[in-house]
């Protein structure tokens, strides 16, 4: 990964759960333009997705993934 993902990944491992961290953490996994981690950008945006920091652009992302992951139902609802 880049450095910025990587040094974004440490300081999430030392204070996990912070939705702002996360969404960094997310454009860093965005910007690499590799799929591998796709998991953890589900992750993160399904967790970001249930708090007050949730932005329609974390739905947006939630609902592509969805798509290509064959999910129809959950990205409906994320579109919604």
């Amino acid at each position: 990964g880049s450095p910025a993902a990587r040094h974004l990944e440490q300081v999430e491992r030392l204070a996990p759960n912070q939705p702002e961290l996360l969404l960094l953490l997310v454009r860093a996994w965005k910007l690499e333009g590799s799929l591998k981690n796709e998991s953890r950008v589900l992750a993160a945006l399904e967790q970001v997705s249930r708090t007050p920091s949730a932005s329609g652009q974390v739905f947006l992302d939630l609902g592509i993934i969805y798509e290509r992951r064959k999910q129809w139902e959950k990205a409906g609802d994320a579109f919604r």
